[in-house]
């Protein structure tokens, strides 16, 4: 009986490990994101391509208010779209190329929310700088 509570114990704790080993993550979407500032819509852009350059994104304009971002890191690659206004802004995935995407397209590797965690942060710095400027 000991040697079956053991034997229950240790898969118990095998199984624990190998969950906190786990690299994928959901994907986290940054959803509507507020700007509490009185911003130009071109200094809102602004801020999101210099928040973009700051941490190694290549951005590009795709509309009048959407601008899509690239991440390479080593041999991984992201891709997100950033829709925005003077009221807000959103991060949105598009595409990734080994970040070990699930077949549902819901998870993914965990660096890639700390990208776009970062790349989020980054942004509202900027906007409250730019909000600071005469």
């Amino acid at each position: 009986m000991n040697f079956s509570i053991v034997k229950c114990i240790a898969v118990c704790a095998l199984g624990l490990t190998l969950m906190g080993c786990s690299t994928s993550a959901p994907i986290n979407d940054v959803q509507a994101a507020t700007i509490n500032h009185q911003l130009s819509h071109e200094q809102v852009r602004m801020a999101i391509i210099e928040a973009g350059a700051q941490r190694g994104w290549a951005m590009s304009d795709y509309s009048d208010d959407e601008l899509h971002a690239e991440l390479y890191v080593r041999q991984h690659y992201a891709k997100v779209r950033i829709p925005y206004s003077t009221e807000g802004f959103s991060i949105y995935y598009v595409a990734s190329d080994n970040l070990d995407l699930s077949r549902d397209g819901k998870r993914i590797h965990r660096n890639y929310n700390r990208w776009v965690n970062n790349l989020r942060h980054d942004i509202q710095m900027n906007i409250q700088v730019k909000a600071l400027q005469p």
